[in-house]
């Protein structure tokens, strides 16, 4: 069984509760979904970002990866979703190498495509319900990240960003 990981997830992202009295528990405002959408106001069809994940031992890595491409370290929620999930909603899911610092994660993403705004809201009203959902704390992401590193996971010659080079003594 494939599952699929989404990181960052709408979980950790913070948002002016005040602004949005409204909003029910377990509830998210649409601009956090909307924004993690690829190509959103760009004139081409919208993207959202995911990653398989046929082993959760690659887990650590999918976060490593991608958090040292990050400015900073804020820590990391994520949800892992069953693999019928997408195709439930008639959303398709194509392959497309990732450009995380990892390069044997970075053939694990894929991103949903074909998202209109019913099928991705039915979506991530279940991808809530029935996902997993779970976040790494500032400290936990540092170890990761350094265990990966320490491992060879990482490719130096990527893009990490100078707060992660600091971490890793670079």
């Amino acid at each position: 069984m494939v599952d699929y990981l989404r990181t960052p997830c709408w979980e950790k992202k913070t948002y002016n509760r005040d602004r949005y009295r409204w909003l029910p528990k377990g509830d998210y405002p649409l601009d956090l979904i909307v924004k993690d959408c690829r190509n959103i106001g760009k004139g081409a069809d919208p993207e959202l970002s995911i990653y398989k994940l046929e082993d959760r031992a690659y887990l650590d890595r999918i976060l490593a990866g991608w958090a040292v491409i990050r400015d900073k370290n804020q820590g990391v929620g994520f949800i892992i979703f069953d693999e019928n999930l997408p195709a439930d909603h008639d959303i398709k899911i194509s392959d497309d190498p990732g450009n995380t610092a990892d390069p044997d994660v970075n053939k694990l993403h894929c991103n949903l495509k074909e998202l209109t705004a019913l099928r991705t809201a039915n979506l991530v009203n279940n991808v809530v319900l029935a996902g997993m959902v779970d976040s790494r704390s500032e400290e936990d992401l540092e170890e990761i990240v350094l265990v990966a590193n320490t491992n060879g996971c990482l490719s130096l010659k990527k893009r990490i960003k100078p707060y992660w080079k600091t971490v890793l003594g670079l």
